[in-house]
């Protein structure tokens, strides 16, 4: 593309736009030496309205599985004057990345847990918690992203603002809670282990262990939900072991059977 964003004494060159909506576009470019960044810009007031708490949010924490705030405000993109938001371009979202593998699954499920035990440790709840919103970085990191529906957890009792799938449904009802976040990870964990092409989830022990949990994690009581996203990490990766031990103690007990068949 080669457009120039001017924001405050930055720029940033727009190279090819990542994602659009009816209320946004985001673009990839590149800031000062060469600096990888993700450019959103609002299309409506709704929108930036949305952003301004996105960028407050985006700046005020930091967290390594959290997207990297750079700059916000109001600036010119050719002769036209508009608002934006820059971050740091942490890669592609969980939709664009495609499938995971169980264990790739856990790790992503883990590290975003962890992201948002100090987000809500901070008296925040993101409520937005999507596969559009959970960035790779590179292939091995993940980062949440996009705040601009996040609201502190004493105001949190207001419906939001949207009917994503991937939010709890007290969301709309009574509020959200941290347990709220807790149903969206794991709805978007599930998304993650579905192979592609409509095929069926492998039967064995760990797909089925995994399962359970994330059964479990989008009760549609928040009250039945693991109580924090690091409670149901850690269940996730103890059922996915315990899957994986049983899985080899089953082709153990069998190749022992074929050995004795033969002998």
């Amino acid at each position: 593309m080669g457009e120039i964003l001017e924001l405050g004494e930055s720029e940033f060159q727009l190279e090819a736009v990542i994602a659009a909506s009816t209320s946004n576009v985001v673009y990839r470019g590149k800031g000062g030496r060469g600096l990888p960044v993700a450019v959103k810009i609002p299309k409506n007031e709704e929108a930036r309205q949305r952003q301004q708490w996105d960028a407050y949010w985006t700046e005020r924490f930091e967290h390594e599985n959290l997207t990297s705030y750079v700059t916000s405000g109001v600036g010119r993109l050719g002769r036209a004057s508009t608002h934006a938001l820059v971050s740091i371009d942490a890669g592609p979202n969980l939709l664009q990345h495609g499938p995971l593998g169980l264990s790739e699954a856990v790790l992503m499920a883990s590290q975003i847990a962890e992201a948002l035990d100090y987000v809500h440790d901070e008296e925040v709840v993101h409520r937005k918690v999507t596969p559009h919103n959970i960035m790779s970085v590179d292939g091995k990191r993940w980062q949440l992203g996009n705040f601009g529906v996040a609201t502190s957890i004493t105001n949190a009792q207001r419906t939001a603002p949207s009917t994503d799938p991937y939010v709890a449904p007290e969301t709309y009802q009574n509020g959200a809670t941290p347990r709220s976040d807790v149903y969206s990870l794991a709805l978007s964990t599930w998304t993650a282990i579905q192979p592609e092409n409509g095929q069926e989830l492998p039967q064995t022990e760990a797909h089925e262990a995994v399962s359970q949990v994330i059964y479990y994690a989008t009760h549609e009581d928040p009250t039945m939900r693991p109580p924090t996203a690091g409670y149901f990490a850690r269940g996730l990766l103890e059922e996915y072991m315990a899957g994986l031990e049983r899985c080899i103690q089953r082709a153990s007990r069998r190749a022992t059977d074929l050995a004795a068949q033969k002998y």
